[in-house]
């Protein structure tokens, strides 16, 4: 990727301040550009591998229980908004494995508006609505909404295995769907 000289000369810098690749740098800024500057869908073995990340504090990456990477990942992320917004990328360029953000025709109950937070990985969509508490999760065609009670929902992860399990970071530790009460249930 061919960058203004400009963004050569910021990347470098971010990448000596954090102790990074400027490719690792490049790549983080071209997924937020991406993003249209408010969320970023990578892939570096630096960023921990495969991760996402939102301007709401949203933030996963593969090496999950890295927390110190995950706060660098997030600083960085921060200080790499303002450089995306001189180049932002056009409507629709979108994450190839994510729902497109403001989505016409969203796969959640409508009423709970626009999600503070969403993202796919491996066949599993889920979006988080912070104003209504509510946690809707997309499963084979099957979408199952959950109450957050209380929970401030900032993370997510997923163990693969035998049984592929999803689990949410929140202000009083992980959280996951089977902790929390069913509000509805259907298929698409």
């Amino acid at each position: 990727m061919s960058l203004p000289a400009n963004d050569q000369t910021a990347i470098a810098d971010l990448a000596r301040k954090y102790h990074l690749s400027e490719s690792a740098v490049a790549h983080l800024l071209d997924a937020i550009r991406r993003g249209g500057g408010s969320a970023a869908q990578f892939n570096h073995p630096e960023l921990g591998g495969m991760g996402q990340w939102m301007a709401s504090g949203m933030m996963m990456i593969g090496d999950w229980n890295n927390h110190a990477l995950k706060a660098t990942i997030a600083q960085l992320c921060a200080d790499l908004v303002p450089l995306a917004a001189h180049a932002v990328a056009p409507a629709g360029s979108g994450f190839p494995a994510f729902p497109s953000f403001g989505a016409s025709a969203p796969w959640w109950p409508t009423e709970l508006g626009s999600p503070t937070a969403s993202g796919a990985q491996n066949g599993v969509r889920y979006a988080y609505f912070a104003a209504a508490r509510r946690l809707a999760l997309e499963i084979a065609g099957r979408v199952t909404v959950y109450d957050t009670l209380d929970h401030r929902i900032a993370g997510v992860a997923q163990q693969q295995g035998a049984a592929t399990t999803l689990s949410f970071q929140s202000q009083r530790g992980v959280v996951t769907p089977g902790q929390l009460p069913r509000v509805a249930e259907y298929d698409l």
